[in-house]
């Protein structure tokens, strides 16, 4: 990323600062190996980034950590799509009825310390998209090398109570994960600590390596990370005014500066986000709280169209839960005649505080 890095500034048309960037090719990526990299998923990023050829690595790839200075926006938006989703994430291209250009958006449910974890047997949503596009540990290695000399960059997207979602830009999608499939062999599939089962010669049950011709579509992640039930004792309480606040800005800034970035050039792009149960397995959310979260948000940020992957049952309630709550708080909203923004804000943190909700429990994945 070297010399390729620059600061968004007021080229912008909405003259907002999103963050820094830094751009590299998938070639110059590549010459920073990832260390200690777990067993198994070393022969699955191996077999995946055989695929590339010479052309396939002078793919541009951005990185670009956000800042705090976030703008809100000051009239709410009224027209965003939400739908539920079947399954996991599917990648596939996202079409509008306005057969606009669209700019499509998946987010990565991060740990603080940004795909950290390609040296263990974990298998929980980061894990997996580091093995569907295993440039993301190297981008990783290569940010952690470049922050040496340059401040500001550093791969983690929460410092305490502080949030700076990272977003990933033009990523190739190089192995299916096949992350429903169970036999007799793997009963509970290879979800989560599941993975620690897996033997080496069992990838290619779970694993597939598609041709790129098949997998054209680049795609773009964004990497924001939730609180912890770890820093909450393990006790089931409920959520503070800070917890709220914390989580809906985190949101908040990853869906608007996806938003912004995807509109740099070109206003009228249709902005799809995909997302799912963030931050309700290991760290112990909500998921009522989460889905209610995500949905003011992409409400606030001006997405077009959000789609929801409740990927289980357990899934489904909590999303049509939080989607029944985003309707009521909606509908007071019209009833008082809100219109600008900070009062929407204001309003929906006092609309959580007064839902009372709790802390769950991590479910170790």
């Amino acid at each position: 990323m070297g010399n390729k890095k620059s600061s968004e500034n007021s080229q912008k048309p909405f003259e907002v600062q999103i963050g820094v960037r830094l751009s590299a090719s998938i070639k110059e990526l590549l010459k920073e190996v990832p260390q200690d990299v777990h067993p198994i998923k070393k022969q699955i990023y191996k077999e995946a980034l055989s695929r590339l050829n010479q052309q396939d690595k002078e793919q541009i790839m951005i990185y670009i950590k956000c800042n705090q200075n976030t703008v809100i926006s000051q009239v709410l938006y009224n027209e965003i799509k939400i739908q539920m989703m079947d399954g996991p994430y599917n990648y596939k291209s996202d079409f509008n009825s306005q057969q606009q250009p669209t700019k499509s958006w998946y987010v990565n449910f991060s740990d603080k310390n940004l795909f950290g974890f390609y040296h263990t047997p974990l298998f929980a949503q980061d894990e997996v998209q580091c093995c569907q596009f295993p440039l993301l540990p190297y981008i990783k290695q290569y940010i952690q090398a470049y922050s040496k000399q340059e401040e500001g960059y550093f791969p983690v997207t929460r410092v305490g109570m502080n949030s700076y979602p990272i977003l990933v830009l033009n990523c190739q999608y190089l192995c299916y994960v096949d992350l429903l499939k169970k036999n007799k062999n793997y009963p509970y599939g290879i979800y989560g600590n599941n993975f620690e089962k897996l033997k080496k010669e069992d990838v290619n049950e779970f694993f597939s390596f598609p041709k790129l011709e098949e997998t054209k579509n680049l795609i773009n992640l964004i990497c924001m990370s939730a609180l912890s039930i770890f820093s909450q004792k393990g006790q089931s309480r409920e959520y503070t005014e800070a917890e709220i606040v914390y989580t809906f800005e985190t949101v908040y800034r990853a869906f608007y500066s996806a938003v912004q970035e995807s509109k740099s050039n070109n206003q009228n792009v249709y902005v799809v986000i995909n997302t799912g149960n963030w931050g309700s397995g290991a760290f112990g959310n909500n998921l009522v709280f989460t889905v209610l979260v995500q949905l003011a948000a992409a409400h606030l940020a001006k997405v077009n169209c959000l789609n929801y992957y409740p990927f289980d049952d357990q899934g489904k309630y909590g999303y049509q839960e939080g989607y029944k709550l985003f309707q009521i708080f909606i509908k007071q909203m019209q009833q008082n005649q809100v219109e600008l923004s900070l009062q929407f804000q204001l309003n929906f943190i006092q609309f959580c505080i007064n839902q009372k909700f709790t802390w769950g429990s991590s479910n170790g994945f």
